[in-house]
């Protein structure tokens, strides 16, 4: 939640919500409505003062743009909770119990795994939560896919009193599309619409208990990225010390604006120069560059590359995704160059990790493209294959990095 009145009497809150860019324009009336609603002398005492969200660096609120449901008038006893998972989890789902409102809810969070195949996690795990544990009814999970992540939520909203509450969820899931950054940031792939069928938690018809549906709020529509949090605004319902997560929101990365040339670009021109410098391949011509919805390919003489996906990742899976795309267009090429030559089984898997392993040297060598760190990125390679040390996969990677200074050999180049 991010910026919200709160009534306290005592200095013990007995209520409001809002938001901090509502604040200035809803204080003389959220005063107003205290003064009526609360003219016993069990509430003349009461003071107002000012809730705030606490979004890291680089975040945003989704209520900055309209983006919440329930709390946009005053509340009881209110409280703001962020439910995040640890650094390097992804939230995964939710749990949430309901009765007259929402009662309870509560993230599921999981530790995806990123390689050539994309990212997916096994297991999820239960994380924090806010409201009521005992309100409500239990409601089934809502869970996203194996390789997707939170990335939206809509509900419903339903008024009581002179107060409004999130009255249930709905999720939104997306495919991750690239390892959390060093802040822990997720980017996504465009959202996949609802969570639907069973254990999905719905959206019920019931115009009876007068129901309001929300929009979609999503971190990926508007940012490209997965949910970092799930902003709860906690207060009383009837009773005091019966507690609801009365106001739901999002927290979800900045998009950050690249200020230069990208680095999959820089990569892509890299690649290109050490086929054309040091492959020693005669018959190697450039290939047509397009940029496109995706991540790294070639088709028709043409190695397509998505810039803002590739930029999100570490260097060296954007190195291999691309160089895999390069060794397919030259393998593509020399198809035509030789049309009477056929291929083994194996030849082709053994060839792109053996040009894979040629490119990726040079980057880090000609090029400086690939950071010196401590590990090596012939380690890097095994986990990007999903193999063990020492394996043929392995074996044919380290070759292409020996041959940097040599060029590719004849049994890969066929010339």
């Amino acid at each position: 939640m991010i910026g919200a009145l709160s009534l306290e009497r005592n200095r013990k809150p007995c209520g409001a919500m809002g938001r901090r860019h509502r604040l200035m324009n809803r204080l003389g009336r959220a005063l107003g409505c205290a003064a009526i609603l609360f003219s016993s002398s069990l509430c003349q005492a009461e003071i107002v003062r000012q809730e705030v969200s606490r979004p890291r660096p680089n975040e945003v609120d989704t209520a900055d743009r309209g983006g919440q449901i329930g709390g946009s008038k005053l509340g009881r006893s209110y409280r703001l909770i962020d439910l995040r998972c640890a650094a390097g989890e992804a939230i995964v789902g939710l749990r949430t119990r309901r009765g007259s409102v929402l009662d309870y809810i509560q993230i599921e969070c999981a530790r995806p795994v990123c390689d050539s195949a994309g990212c997916q996690w096994r297991t999820s795990f239960p994380g924090r939560a806010a409201g009521g544990s005992d309100g409500g009814n239990a409601q089934p999970p809502m869970s996203c896919k194996r390789n997707e992540m939170l990335s939206g939520i809509r509900g419903r909203t339903v008024t009581f009193t002179v107060f409004d509450y999130a009255a249930d969820l709905e999720i939104e899931c997306a495919p991750m599309s690239a390892p959390p950054t060093a802040e822990g940031f997720i980017a996504a792939a465009s959202r996949t619409g609802a969570s639907g069928g069973p254990g999905s938690g719905g959206l019920p018809s019931d115009g009876s208990r007068g129901l309001a549906r929300t929009g979609f709020i999503s971190c990926v529509s508007d940012y490209g990225f997965g949910v970092t949090a799930v902003s709860v605004g906690e207060s009383d319902f009837v009773n005091r010390g019966q507690r609801v997560a009365q106001a739901v929101s999002l927290y979800c990365p900045k998009a950050v604006r690249l200020t230069g040339p990208s680095n999959a670009l820089k990569m892509v021109e890299a690649m290109d120069r050490c086929f054309r410098e040091e492959s020693r391949v005669v018959y190697y011509a450039s290939p047509d560059l397009r940029s496109y919805s995706g991540n790294a390919a070639s088709s028709n003489s043409t190695v397509f590359y998505d810039s803002a996906f590739l930029d999100r990742q570490p260097p060296y899976l954007r190195a291999y995704r691309l160089a895999e795309a390069f060794a397919t267009y030259l393998l593509d090429l020399q198809q035509q160059k030789f049309p009477a030559q056929t291929e083994s089984r194996d030849y082709r898997t053994r060839a792109v990790d053996t040009i894979i392993g040629f490119l990726a040297h040079c980057l880090r060598s000609k090029e400086n493209l690939l950071q010196k760190e401590s590990r090596d990125p012939r380690d890097w390679f095994a986990e990007y294959r999903r193999i063990g040390p020492g394996s043929q996969r392995e074996q044919d990677f380290n070759l292409g990095w020996s041959l940097l200074f040599a060029g590719l050999p004849r049994a890969i180049t066929m010339e």
